[in-house]
């Protein structure tokens, strides 16, 4: 349906195109008389059927008189001699070298006769003439477009398409124009000068407005869309170029052609409507470019279109710097390196359709179009061939073109988005039966869930239960063999020195009354923050109290005890917590260090990024702790059978209690070792 719409709509363009294309050939082409040269300069249509509103060109010659602005009163007139020859359409530059007239710059008369079939009412339209001129028919001062001067100084340069109608008494009409340039590289008749009945020329002027018109209605219309697409979606800068480009195709249509502008804007003035004109034939290159790299990324290069806009702000800058006569140059220089540009696009939109890029079949017929008839006006502007302006026709088929890319791919997204929803709409309505169904997989694993928490819940209490009940057997277990130990140490205590199985009996009990101690801390430290209770205490003094408390152990161990602890540092520590940790240490140490080791402890001050501290190191010189097992000495129960035998250090439970108090007074342990190097202990307190 869409494409079938889209086919309608380029019939239409195709027949729109054509039938204006016609209309300009019929009068460019098929009416135009050409006179050949002779000193008469006479136009003889007198069997010319003016009766079908057809209208002529008149493109032979006319006599010129230089340096003189004859008027047909002056009585010298038929008397002097033509300075030469000219041919109307056709620049006055080549006439004389040692004039000004070599640059364009200077003034003239032109004479030429038209001799017709009838007397009746007829018109004349000058076009293009440079740069202001006044007109004489049969006698009669029919006006003109600005102030003829003899100076750039006396004259007013104008750019009005002047129509004069008149009636005509005899069959010979007399035609005198004067003319003088001082703003242009080119002066004279350079524009072709339309001949027919009153009705025909005015008939022909409607129909080039017309034409002209509903081209920059629409240039403007799609400025005016396009902007507001852009404004609304700008990750496309393709419309934004596109809607510049049609800008920069409005204002120069408007100033070319039937000049429509020149009196919508004639507050601009003649300086303002040429420096536009030629601005805007500079600004069509780059925005092309611009929007060609929207559409064709791959294909045409970054480079090629940085390249043409750094050209065009470079004409730019010089018409708006230079006169008129300089600037009116750029056109002819400009058309070599846009040439080629124009080629390099017309080859990137081909290669484009080659390769079978969306929309580059309708761009590439668009600018072929253009390209061809913009070439045809080159050659008009140029004087090589005579005929009119139909660069309008061009603009409007690349307008239509690109119009027509931008409405497929608004079209095409709009399809999209209307895809999309749809398929949004099915899987918003599936969603709606997947969301029931997980619902209802949801309410029964809730269901499962509620009645597995249940169950959890009371497996969790039996758990709490059995645990408060570990707990309070272990505590009442630890407590009553508390009692009997402690009866059992005294009375071996008492019997010690006459009984040497009572030393071992004491030795045995005090280590089990440790154990069940290290037991007891342990596990009520684990469970509960330890809460240290802090009193200023002398460390020497506790070193020596916890020697002397793990003395009595010793049986038959050679043990060398040195306290080099100052005896003038007082902490503020948990006395029994520390105690029991030297005691545990020194224990392990006579247990496993061997039969004669030295036992050293020692103190010192050390700081760093945290603060001072008192680290305290506690060495013997007994067997070393395997490699293996280092790491793992403050383990809570870590320890092995064969620790004996490959003379491995246990820790046990006592190193753990070591541990957890250390770190309830904030500070660190741990443990070094090495072969033949003994073992020592240290730990951190912080000051």
């Amino acid at each position: 349906m869409i494409r079938n719409t889209f086919a309608i709509l380029w019939v239409a363009v195709i027949v729109l195109f054509g039938s204006m294309l016609f209309y300009y050939l019929e009068f460019s082409i098929v009416n135009s008389v050409r006179k050949k040269d002779s000193p008469s300069a006479v136009y003889d249509l007198s069997d010319f059927n003016f009766d079908k509103n057809n209208v002529v060109a008149l493109s032979g010659g006319a006599y010129f008189y230089k340096d003189t602005l004859l008027n047909p009163a002056d009585s010298a007139f038929e008397a002097l001699t033509p300075t030469g020859y000219s041919i109307i359409s056709k620049k006055w530059n080549h006439f004389l070298g040692d004039s000004k007239l070599s640059v364009g710059h200077g003034y003239g008369t032109f004479a030429f006769k038209i001799r017709v079939p009838k007397p009746g009412m007829y018109a004349i339209k000058a076009n293009d003439i440079k740069s202001s001129y006044k007109i004489f028919i049969n006698g009669t001062d029919m006006g003109g477009s600005g102030v003829v001067g003899k100076s750039a100084e006396t004259m007013k340069p104008s750019r009005y398409q002047m129509e004069y109608y008149f009636y005509a008494a005899t069959k010979t009409i007399d035609v005198l124009i004067q003319v003088s340039n001082f703003q242009n590289r080119k002066g004279g008749l350079t524009g072709l000068i339309h001949f027919g009945s009153s009705r025909a020329i005015a008939l022909q002027k409607t129909k080039q407005v017309g034409i002209e018109l509903f081209i920059v209605g629409s240039l403007f219309i799609l400025f005016i869309y396009h902007l507001v697409l852009y404004a609304f979606r700008r990750r496309d800068k393709s419309t934004l170029y596109f809607s510049m480009l049609c800008l920069i195709m409005f204002l120069r249509l408007g100033y070319i052609g039937e000049k429509i502008f020149l009196d919508t804007f004639s507050f601009l003035g003649w300086y303002v409507s040429l420096k536009t004109e030629y601005i805007s034939f500079f600004g069509i290159p780059v925005f092309t470019a611009l929007f060609l790299r929207e559409l064709f990324p791959k294909e045409l290069s970054k480079q090629v279109v940085k390249a043409t806009t750094i050209t065009s702000i470079g004409f730019v800058v010089l018409i708006l710097s230079l006169s008129p006569t300089a600037f009116s140059y750029l056109p002819i220089i400009s058309l070599f390196p846009f040439g080629i540009l124009a080629v390099y696009l017309l080859a990137v939109i081909f290669i484009a359709m080659l390769r079978g890029r969306e929309f580059a079949k309708p761009m590439f017929v668009g600018f072929f179009v253009y390209f061809l008839l913009s070439l045809h006006d080159a050659l008009y502007y140029a004087k090589i061939i005579n005929s009119v302006n139909l660069m309008p026709l061009g603009l409007f088929v690349a307008t239509f073109s690109q119009a027509y890319v931008l409405a497929r791919k608004s079209s095409s997204a709009y399809l999209r988005a209307e895809k999309l929803s749809d398929k949004l709409s099915e899987y918003a309505h599936n969603l709606e039966d997947i969301v029931r169904s997980r619902t209802k997989e949801i309410e029964s694993q809730k269901h499962e869930l509620e009645h597995n928490a249940k169950a959890l819940k009371e497996n969790n209490k039996e758990l709490v239960r059995l645990v408060n009940f570990k707990q309070n057997m272990t505590n009442m277990m630890i407590h009553d063999l508390k009692a009997p130990l402690n009866s059992i140490v005294g009375f071996a205590e008492l019997s010690a020195d006459n009984n040497e199985y009572s030393k071992y009996i004491l030795n045995s009990g005090w280590e089990m009354e440790n154990l069940i101690q290290n037991i007891l801390d342990v596990d009520r430290y684990e469970s509960t923050e330890f809460k240290t209770n802090k009193t200023e205490t002398n460390l020497h003094k506790l070193v020596n109290y916890a020697y002397e408390n793990v003395y009595f152990i010793i049986t038959g161990n050679k043990i060398d005890f040195i306290n080099q602890v100052p005896a003038d540092i007082d902490m503020s520590i948990d006395k029994h917590a520390i105690y029991r940790l030297f005691t545990n240490i020194f224990s392990n140490a006579v247990k496993y260090g061997g039969k004669n080791i030295t036992l050293k402890v020692d103190a010192e001050m050390v700081s760093d990024e945290s603060g001072d501290y008192i680290k305290i190191s506690i060495y013997n010189s007994g067997n070393s702790i395997a490699p293996d097992k280092i790491n793992r000495v403050f383990n809570q129960y870590d320890s092995n059978s064969d620790e004996l035998k490959d003379l491995s250090y246990s820790s046990g439970i006592g190193l753990t209690f070591c541990k957890l108090a250390v770190d309830a007074h904030g500070g660190s342990i741990d443990v070094e070792s090495g072969k033949n190097k003994g073992v020592t202990f240290w730990f951190t307190i912080p000051l």
